[in-house]
């Protein structure tokens, strides 16, 4: 729970919360922006003692302490329940269903690929960021190298490289004996062998 935004967080300054906690939760009150009951919850939740803006800081500290790790166990009780199952406003629930794909572990690693013979040390590899190849190589300790710098992913080579989140083993593809191959085809193909 945010009470304040920016510009409302501006103007209190370095304002104790004596001052300004108060006339800020009335002001949301007033503009239905929360009822009582809620902004009790959110107290609770966020482990805020009655009466927080009015103690002395380390009597607040030492009271939100004990708070924090009840919502704490409250939470792990919650996530520990048999009947337990998250729930979405529907919005939410449709873009997750809409976006949301089964995600496979592998296990498998670069110096698997390496070991297994399906990549070579020194092979470099190839992916498009803003309509261009970018070029990365394959070291013999199973790192990725690209411009300069080492990464243990190929997730990671390839965030580098895009700017953005991006799933490397999709990203980058090798020139193999049997041509251009995404590290997730050669990680298929050694997932393959092996079964």
């Amino acid at each position: 729970m945010a009470l304040v935004d920016w510009s409302d967080n501006n103007a209190i300054s370095d304002a104790p919360p004596s001052i300004y906690w108060r006339s800020e939760v009335e002001k949301k009150l007033a503009v239905g922006g929360f009822d009582a009951e809620r902004l009790q919850r959110q107290m609770q939740w966020h482990a805020l003692p009655d009466g927080w803006e009015l103690m002395e800081y380390s009597t607040f500290l030492a009271l939100r302490r004990t708070m924090i790790a009840d919502v704490i166990r409250s939470a792990f009780r919650r996530l520990q329940a048999q009947d337990y199952a998250p729930s979405y406003p529907p919005i939410q629930q449709e873009a997750l269903d809409a976006t949301t794909k089964p995600v496979t572990f592998y296990g498998v690693k670069i110096m698997d690929l390496l070991e297994a013979e399906l990549l070579r040390a020194g092979t470099t590899l190839v992916g498009e960021a803003d309509g261009e190849d970018v070029l990365a190589t394959v070291r013999a300790d199973g790192q990725i190298e690209f411009e300069g710098e080492t990464y243990s992913t190929p997730s990671g080579a390839a965030s580098a490289a895009t700017g953005n989140p991006m799933n490397g083993w999709r990203f980058w593809a090798a020139d193999t004996e049997e041509g251009m191959k995404t590290l997730a085809d050669l990680r298929q193909q050694l997932v393959a062998d092996a079964a």
